[in-house]
């Protein structure tokens, strides 16, 4: 707020206070509230599955392909209008990063060797490849893409609006197993109607991989496929999928028929899928949770799933795009829920589920106060010809992917700011990542870190590089790797990039972000000039995960352009760092009872 200097300056200051005052009271009101309640669930047993094998699911992609469609729009329900009535949470610091770090070491920290200041990444780019694109290789013929996937013991399978298709994850190239239109993967159980916004995981605890997705019909089906335990997490042309569906307005406690359930979200853990959702009646009113006990899916079924509603409420407060969190840990007591506020800036929302693989129970939402963000800038880039309407979507505040293990939650959004990283005269876009401590069961979660990657520099021009569309993952060495989008309207097309850290890096500081592509090309695409949202989509979702079996090396799934008015998604390992090199040992003599034998190494 903006008040100018007059003549009377105690009572400006006075006002001021008072109205603070007023607004922490409000939201210190509203989170006392969200944390006294706690919603018991009510599941919901469902149909059947319906088991199809990869060479049934191909032979139907060869009898009704999807090469040679026109691209199509997929419909989108939400809009800047969302953002446009949320207020700044007062307690939330305008703060850069938490703790305080200058600009450069948010982006571009240098690690010093004794070499003089060097950067040393702390991750290498292994394959790096183009998975789909819109009418090329791999066509999804939709726009957008919504890029999603993840890596399993020897894929990658990567899932987009229009496709998924499986790659070898140790070169890269197809393999040939899967390749068809997620229509006609999910054809089994998606009612004749289309479908949108693909999500896949693979889970290590039960070697599955899950893929999820929604039709758009309204009310709209949430709709799941499982592999089979005998493939061991290898898909092959014998691989069994058992595909489930469920209806998001019929499951008690029920809502109304005119409800849309629209980016839904897909968490894993040991005992139960979670899966958020923004609700559009038509207009947007809800989110909610649904929570899919596993054991139920990894056979026949039937499917039984509990629907926790209004878990975050427009104009009130909650989660916004609740993101259901991966979990690694073979035996986790409780799943999460964990959202930007629907109300205000400058605060995250957490929902824990108790008991998830029996009956759920949910918590009502924790308030976490994190650093002040702003709904990013709609973005620029080099050769747009549609002026204002021609810049790509920046999207709003929501989080984009969640990961915990061993207690800290990470994940990360977009936000406008300035050449600071703060938020207030914004000039460009930077990626805002969290390390979140959440403890099981009860105590309030605290942010151990927070930083932003974006455009540091002396003078706060709008020309420079944007970050948007981001995800973050952290492995098991304690290491962080951050994929995003990058562009600017004077050298830079939209592009694919990635950062990454080291646990032994200082709080809140990143290295300095590497390209994945290098675009040459324009992206004005006929079929979306932007009129009618003022500016062309650009998805909703971006996807970082960590191997499965060396829990060290991460992959990234990002958006860029491709070919002129043409999209493409890439897909990148970004390998670990090595580990210490041994010293010479001398031989141990056999036979001996017992022996103590030193190791040394340097990293």
């Amino acid at each position: 707020m903006y008040l100018p200097r007059t003549k009377r300056p105690h009572t400006a200051s006075l006002l001021i206070s008072l109205l603070t005052l007023v607004a922490i009271g409000v939201v210190t009101s509203q989170a006392l509230a969200a944390q006294s309640r706690e919603i018991v669930g009510v599941p919901t047993i469902g149909s059947l599955g319906i088991p199809r094998t990869v060479g049934d699911l191909m032979l139907g992609e060869k009898l009704h392909p999807t090469i040679g469609k026109e691209p199509v729009m997929v419909p989108d329900h939400e809009s800047d209008e969302m953002d446009e009535a949320m207020r700044n949470n007062p307690l939330a610091p305008r703060v850069a990063s938490i703790p305080a770090l200058p600009p450069e070491m948010l982006t571009g920290y240098k690690r010093d060797k004794g070499l003089g200041a060097q950067v040393f990444a702390p991750q290498t780019v292994g394959p790096n490849f183009t998975a789909a694109t819109l009418s090329g290789k791999n066509p999804t013929g939709s726009f957008p893409p919504d890029c999603d996937g993840a890596v399993g013991p020897a894929q990658y399978i990567v899932g987009v609006n229009g496709r998924i298709v499986s790659f070898s994850k140790t070169t890269g190239a197809q393999d040939g197993v899967l390749n068809l239109s997620t229509d006609n993967f999910f054809n089994s159980v998606r009612a004749g109607i289309g479908t949108s916004d693909p999500q896949v995981r693979y889970d290590r605890t039960s070697g599955r991989w899950f893929a999820m997705i929604i039709n758009v019909s309204t009310p709209n089906l949430v709709l799941i496929g499982v592999s089979d335990a005998a493939s061991a997490g290898v898909i092959t042309n014998a691989t069994v999928w058992t595909f489930f569906s469920f209806n998001i307005a019929t499951l008690m406690p029920t809502i109304s028929n005119s409800c849309f359930a629209d980016y839904p979200s897909l968490g894993v853990d040991a005992n139960a899928l979670y899966i958020g959702t923004d609700n559009f009646c038509p207009s947007f009113t809800t989110t909610d949770g649904f929570v899919v006990r596993k054991s139920s899916i990894l056979g026949a079924g039937p499917i039984v799933v509990t629907a926790f509603r209004a878990i975050g409420t427009s104009g009130v407060g909650g989660p916004f795009a609740p993101r259901g969190v991966d979990n690694p840990d073979p035996a986790p007591t409780e799943g999460y829920f964990i959202g930007s506020d629907i109300s205000l800036f400058g605060q995250l929302d957490l929902v824990r589920i108790a008991n998830p693989g029996g009956a759920p129970t949910a918590t009502a939402y924790t308030t976490i106060t994190v650093p002040l963000s702003a709904t990013p800038i709609k973005v620029p880039h080099k050769g747009n010809t549609g002026a204002a309407n021609g810049r790509l979507d920046g999207l709003n505040t929501r989080l984009f992917y969640a990961g915990i293990r061993n207690g800290q939650l990470w994940t990360c959004n977009a936000t406008a700011c300035d050449n600071t990283g703060v938020v207030g005269n914004n000039t460009r876009d930077g990626c805002r990542w969290y390390q979140i401590n959440v403890p099981v069961g009860a105590g309030a979660p605290s942010v151990i870190q927070t930083g932003i990657v974006f455009t540091p520099n002396a003078s706060n021009v709008q020309t420079d590089l944007y970050y948007w569309m981001p995800s973050i993952a952290v492995s098991g060495q304690g290491h962080a790797v951050m994929g995003f989008s990058t562009a600017d309207s004077l050298v830079h097309g939209a592009d694919a990039g990635a950062v990454g850290r080291l646990a032994s890096d200082p709080l809140a500081a990143m290295g300095t972000p590497i390209a994945l592509t290098s675009t040459s090309f324009a992206y004005n695409p006929a079929s979306d000039n932007g009129a009618s949202r003022g500016s062309r989509r650009w998805g909703d979702y971006s996807v970082t995960t960590v191997d499965p079996l060396d829990d060290m090396s991460m992959w990234t799934v990002q958006e860029f352009c491709n070919a002129t008015n043409s999209y493409g998604v890439r897909v990148a390992r970004l390998i670990a760092p090595p580990p210490g090199t041994p010293s010479a040992m001398a031989d141990v003599q056999a036979g001996q009872s017992s022996v103590s034998v030193s190791l040394t190494g340097t990293s």
